[in-house]
């Protein structure tokens, strides 16, 4: 089962890639951190520096940085927000069946991944998932 996604959006793409992520000044860009913000974007069908604008002007960001904040994501038109549990290992049984109800409903799901889960440090990045099989879910 695959949920449609408007469209599908890299952080890395120009013309958005250099943008400053947030209200940074001189460190993080669209294009080295703005995985969440793309994810958002690819939900909502905006791209990545029009949800990076839309933050800014109503304050979806951290004080002095890119740090998002999350109940401001109403600014993006979201009515709704399911928070799961934290999963530091793989995720469980449970979860598995709480993703597959969420995606039957047509829900798609912003999740945090390792993005290397072969060293110890968790390596945050933030994908949108938008289906499943019997072996595996799509992002």
């Amino acid at each position: 089962m695959k949920l449609k996604i408007p469209k599908l959006f890299s952080q890395r793409n120009s013309p958005w890639s250099p943008i400053l992520l947030g209200y940074n000044t001189s460190t993080y860009t669209i294009g080295t951190d703005g995985c969440l913000i793309t994810s958002f974007g690819m939900y909502v069908d905006k791209t990545p520096d029009v949800v990076n604008t839309l933050l800014k002007q109503n304050g979806g960001y951290a004080t002095g940085g890119g740090l998002f904040i999350w109940s401001k994501s109403t600014v993006l038109g979201l009515t709704q927000i399911y928070q799961s549990p934290y999963y530091s290992d793989a995720v469980t049984s449970q979860g598995l069946s709480k993703m597959r109800s969420l995606l039957d409903e047509g829900r798609p799901l912003i999740c945090h991944v390792d993005f290397n889960p072969g060293t110890p440090k968790d390596d945050m990045h933030w994908v949108i998932v938008h289906g499943y099989d019997d072996n595996d879910v799509f992002y």
